[in-house]
């Protein structure tokens, strides 16, 4: 009996190493792009754009962006470059990337800071690599018209127009006794890397470092019968050097 328990206390023993050794050697784990990370402590490989982490909960939206990455799944992680001399400030939003490093769940954070976003967990980044660039571009002296949530780049400055946040405009088929207005929160990501965002409305001009520009127009315009939905939002830009 004495014999078993022992060998018994030796197997478990031996079993609680190994898998201490794994932990603390982080085993290599190759994740497809877009893909899930293992559930415990791995080196890994996401493919995706960085982003502002979405907050957890139907609760309002602020002018605050952590960044951090949306993978190509949808899935959003938080990153951590303390051991690369990568600022994330002097990173460019919505352009693709991969990211290698250790990833942590989230169930396993300690620090309550991140309980707030809605991640898979953390990256600690140790190589990053930029993909081609899908995003529209055009001359810094240009008309253009840009789609909700789609960014497009003008010269060296990235536009996007991230929500409407007000539409009170009189329908075109009824009489109001206020015309009402349109406003939409805008964000510039500028040749020196910083990220700006604030609310616009038509006949508006906003300043970069290099570029004057100005929202024309946000179309369609509101009929009584019809809700404007998301994805039928126009809104059309001239943009000047300075």
């Amino acid at each position: 009996m004495k014999k078993l328990l022992i060998s018994l206390i030796i197997l478990v023993a031996a079993e609680a190493f190994v898998v201490l050794v794994q932990l603390n050697t982080h085993m290599p784990v190759r994740v497809p792009q877009g893909g899930t990370p293992s559930p415990v402590s791995a080196t890994t490989t996401v493919a995706g754009t960085f982003a502002c982490l979405p907050h957890k909960g139907p609760g309002p939206s602020t002018m605050e962006c952590a960044f951090g990455m949306k993978a190509d799944s949808g899935a959003y992680y938080a990153l951590d470059w303390s051991g690369t001399s990568v600022s994330a400030f002097d990173l460019p939003m919505d352009r693709p990337y991969t990211v290698t490093g250790l990833f942590v769940p989230a169930e396993m954070l300690n620090s309550n800071h991140w309980q707030a976003y809605d991640i898979r967990g953390i990256i600690k980044v140790d190589t990053y690599k930029e993909l081609a660039s899908g995003i529209p571009s055009y001359p810094a002296s240009s008309t253009v018209t840009a789609e909700l949530k789609k960014p497009l780049k003008v010269g060296n400055t990235t536009i996007r127009v991230w929500a409407v946040t007000e539409d009170s405009r009189c329908p075109s088929d009824v009489t109001c006794i206020w015309a009402g207005r349109v406003k939409a929160a805008l964000s510039l990501e500028t040749p020196s890397g910083t990220s700006k965002m604030m609310e616009i409305v038509p006949g508006q001009t906003v300043t970069t470092e290099t570029l004057a520009i100005t929202l024309d127009k946000v179309a369609p315009y509101p009929i009584s019968t019809h809700k404007i939905t998301d994805e039928e939002y126009r809104f059309t830009f001239t943009i000047k050097n300075k």
